[in-house]
């Protein structure tokens, strides 16, 4: 999806509103990041896009044709398949040092140990 807004043309909750709606369009849509850019000197869309969440990923030297510099901003949506990754390992990372995940011939060394 590609949108180009000047959210200075709306008041700061109704830019908030669209934002936050359009992000979540993208992210029922299956979209991955949100990449877009803002001016240096914006400070109000900065702010606003840092509040989302956004990271500042590269500045990009005279990128409009007025001359100002802009900033890269990313929003990177979570993956699925990585967070059930990450909770396969924290559950195997939890597992780890119980007993009872020990083949049985290794239980008594373990249970005289301890």
């Amino acid at each position: 999806m590609l949108f180009h807004w000047c959210l200075s043309q709306f008041r700061p909750i109704a830019a908030t509103e669209l934002v936050t709606r359009s992000i979540k369009v993208m992210m029922e849509s299956g979209c991955e990041e949100v990449t877009l850019e803002a001016e240096v000197t914006n400070k109000g869309a900065l702010a606003l896009y840092g509040r989302l969440g956004f990271i500042r990923s590269k500045r990009l030297f005279r990128y409009y044709l007025n001359g100002v510099d802009a900033f890269r901003l990313k929003l990177l949506f979570p993956r699925p398949e990585l967070h059930s990754s990450l909770d396969m390992m924290a559950a195997r990372n939890e597992n780890a040092g119980r007993i009872d995940n020990v083949p049985s011939g290794e239980k008594s060394l373990l249970q005289e140990i301890s």
